[in-house]
């Protein structure tokens, strides 16, 4: 994962959601479609990702073992940026 984490961070983008070990289909895809969905509400990157995996417990009574939704992780930017005094740059 690291290696192609990596390409996508050198190559110019702020964030990369992750899986550490091959996931379920069927599962990756409601986690995806709940994170889009957060994002698109306005939501920071890392916030959506954690709504999503909420959203994805809630769906089936939180009976989804971590296998299903714990591989996803952000990394790079997740949050929205933090500005130090006038540096609005």
């Amino acid at each position: 994962m690291t290696n192609l984490v990596e390409a996508f961070l050198v190559s110019g983008a702020r964030a990369v959601v992750a899986s550490l070990w091959s996931a379920d289909d069927t599962y990756t895809g409601t986690l995806m479609e709940r994170f889009y969905i957060h994002i698109a509400e306005g939501q920071p990157k890392a916030t959506a990702l954690r709504h999503a995996k909420l959203d994805l417990l809630a769906r089936d009574g939180g009976h989804v073992p971590p296998y299903y939704w714990g591989a996803f992780v952000m990394v790079g930017e997740g949050g929205p940026r933090f500005l130090w005094g006038n540096d609005e740059s």
